[in-house]
C-alpha cells in the first residue's frame, strides 16, 4: 500500500468508525419501541426504566467505541513498527508492545 493510501485509510478508520458506533449508540436510543429487540422488552422498555435503559445501552456503546479505537491504535502502531523498524522485530513476542508505555 502506498504511503498515502495508509495514512488516509487509517485516519479514516481510527477516527470515522468510533464516531460512527458512538452516533449509532445515540440512534439506538432514540429508536421507537417496536424497533427494539430486546430480552423482556416489556421489562426493560418500560416508561420508569427507559431512561436507564437508553443510558446503558449508549454508555456500553461508548465502551465499544473506546475498545475498539485502542485495538486499532495498537495494531496500526505494531504495522508501522514492523514496517520501519529492523526485520529483527517479527520475531519478538507480542509483550514488546509494553515498550509503547
Amino acid at each position: 500500500m502506498a504511503k498515502g493510501t495508509f495514512v488516509i485509510f487509517n485516519a479514516t478508520l481510527l477516527f470515522v468508525l468510533p464516531i460512527f458506533l458512538i452516533v449509532l449508540g445515540w440512534v439506538c436510543t432514540k429508536l421507537p419501541r417496536w424497533m427494539i429487540d430486546l430480552p423482556h422488552k416489556d421489562y426493560w422498555l418500560a416508561p420508569e426504566r427507559r431512561s436507564e435503559t437508553n443510558a446503558s445501552v449508549f454508555r456500553f456503546m461508548l465502551w465499544l467505541a473506546s475498545g475498539i479505537e485502542l485495538f486499532l491504535t495498537l495494531l496500526v502502531g505494531t504495522v508501522y513498527r514492523a514496517n520501519v523498524g529492523p526485520p529483527e522485530i517479527m520475531h519478538r513476542t507480542p509483550f514488546y508492545l509494553l515498550d509503547f508505555f
